[in-house]
């Protein structure tokens, strides 16, 4: 018998609604660690970039024993209960997802100096809340369609009348935050939740199912793989994404909904690593 964790992304269970989990235990206790929905979650496009997440190498210990030979199949139940779901500890707040995102991406600024990937330069949105600190704080914002805001994007087309200024030919508006001599953020203490989880982010699959994924043309990104640490991240990362307060995950989807509104692939669609649906409790 082996009393670690079994549960992998190679083999899925599906319970009787098509919702899709990595084991029976995760299924049955905590419906926010569902992968997605059979009818909705693009599992071919999943399939193609997703590491084998593997539980074993965190010495999670499953709440069940098994006992097996070639004649029969013994399920003993632990004292244990799964970790999966008892040290799932909820991030209430905004300020405490800053400052998970932060750990988890620890490091990637010498990255950034490296980078030649630009879809974190520009179009940086607001959260309602970032909206009025940034208010407060004299940090220019600019609002789109009455309800989508966004750090200011337009300073480099200062010199063009806004009637006369061209948005289709806008692809990466330069962050002004940004400075060029030391390639460092000029408010990154205070800088909003687009810029703490990049390169996670919301995308909608070709279906219009919404997708946390992970962008992999980021630096970063490319670090982890060619360091067989993509794993790993990933792992770390669906813990942070589920355990997020259904309040502030709720604001989160609905702001990406606003703005991916209003967007335009001018470029392509981004490439990416699906993470998960979006939970099925969102309603856009």
């Amino acid at each position: 018998s082996d009393e670690n964790c079994w549960a992998t992304n190679d083999v899925l269970f599906i319970n009787s609604i098509g919702d899709i989990y990595c084991c029976t235990e995760l299924a049955r206790c905590c419906s926010k660690l569902r992968i997605g929905s059979i009818f909705t979650f693009p599992i071919d496009k999943y399939y193609e970039k997703c590491p084998t997440i593997n539980y074993y190498f965190s010495a999670f210990q499953c709440p069940y024993k098994v006992y097996f030979n070639d004649q029969i199949t013994y399920v003993s139940d632990l004292k244990s209960t799964c970790p999966w779901v008892s040290n799932n500890r909820t991030i209430d707040s905004l300020e405490e997802l800053y400052n998970e995102f932060d750990s988890l991406f620890s490091g990637i600024t010498e990255y950034c100096h490296v980078c030649n990937y630009k879809d974190c330069m520009g179009f940086i949105w607001l959260l309602n809340s970032e909206k009025d600190r940034f208010d407060k704080e004299n940090i220019s914002t600019i609002t789109i369609n009455n309800n989508v805001d966004f750090l200011y994007f337009l300073k480099e087309y200062s010199n063009v009348e806004l009637k006369n200024l061209n948005f289709l030919e806008i692809k990466y508006p330069r962050c002004e935050h940004y400075c060029e001599q030391n390639k460092n953020c000029l408010i990154h203490k205070i800088r909003p939740l687009a810029c703490h989880m990049y390169p996670i982010g919301i995308e909608t699959a070709e279906n219009g199912t919404l997708l946390w994924v992970l962008h992999d043309e980021c630096q970063f990104v490319q670090e982890l793989i060619k360091n067989d640490k993509l794993q790993t991240f990933v792992f770390q990362a669906l813990s942070i994404i589920n355990r997020i307060n259904s309040t502030l995950y709720l604001d989160i989807v609905l702001k990406y909904k606003q703005v991916d509104d209003l967007s335009l692939f001018l470029n392509g669609i981004n490439s990416y690593i699906i993470l998960k649906e979006v939970d099925a409790n969102v309603k856009v």
